[in-house]
């Protein structure tokens, strides 16, 4: 009888405890916080989107120099150009540009023999494309150079359309038509540097192919002009003010 006793007692005893162990885990499973979900990581931006985010304002340009048909003559009077244009980074050290050129002519005389003179009169317009790269900027930078988008060393592909307006003076005696006068694909070596906080220099020499309009006289026959495709130099000191 004591043997069945003391066995009840130790398996009452053995009961309430895993009653209470079961009673304590129902606690902590009750009192321990959700898991919270997992969260994916956001996909990187795109390499284009961080270029955009970073990439600066277009550079607006308006100036003069000697350039596009510049020059000073007895005859001609003064020829000087006029230009407005715009230059976009399009990646660290690479930019497109686009101008707007006029060629403007004051003091041309009237007649051959004479001191009469015009006044303000358009005589060219042109447009171009081009696309640079500014290089050794990295090299400029650990000179202690000014680097940066617009400035410094560059090679250049341009392309270029003009219109004359005097083209057809000789044929209509109007001088007030333009009329294509020539279009050009150049290489161009330059350095565009910042003078000041809204000053701009561009230095440039180039070469390339043009197809001018040429005068041919030849004996026995009646003289034509006809379209030559050529090889030309260039050398242009362009001073412009700028938006920023």
């Amino acid at each position: 009888m004591r043997f069945f006793s003391l066995t009840v007692a130790g398996l009452a005893t053995a009961a309430l405890l895993s009653a209470s162990v079961s009673a304590l885990a129902q606690q902590a499973t009750l009192a321990s916080p959700p898991t919270p979900p997992t969260e994916v990581p956001a996909a990187p931006a795109p390499v284009a989107a961080v270029d955009a985010a970073v990439r600066p304002r277009p550079l607006f340009k308006l100036g003069t120099g000697l350039a596009d048909g510049a020059g000073l003559g007895g005859y001609t009077g003064l020829n000087l150009p006029l230009v407005l244009g715009v230059e976009q980074q399009l990646a660290p050290g690479w930019s497109a540009t686009l101008n707007g050129s006029s060629l403007w002519n004051i003091g041309q005389r009237r007649y051959y023999g004479t001191s009469n003179r015009e006044g303000l009169n358009l005589r060219q317009l042109g447009l171009d494309v081009g696309i640079r790269h500014y290089y050794h900027q990295e090299k400029r930078q650990a000179a202690g150079r000014r680097t940066g988008p617009y400035q410094g060393p560059y090679v250049a592909l341009q392309l270029g359309n003009y219109f004359r307006r005097d083209l057809l003076y000789y044929y209509t005696y109007s001088r007030h038509e333009l009329a294509y006068d020539y279009s050009t694909l150049t290489v161009r070596w330059g350095v565009q540097r910042r003078l000041g906080s809204r000053g701009l220099l561009n230095a440039y020499i180039g070469g390339g192919l043009a197809n001018p309009r040429t005068y041919h006289n030849y004996i026995g026959a009646m003289p034509e002009y006809r379209r030559d495709l050529s090889l030309g130099l260039e050398v242009g000191v362009k001073i412009s003010l700028t938006n920023k």
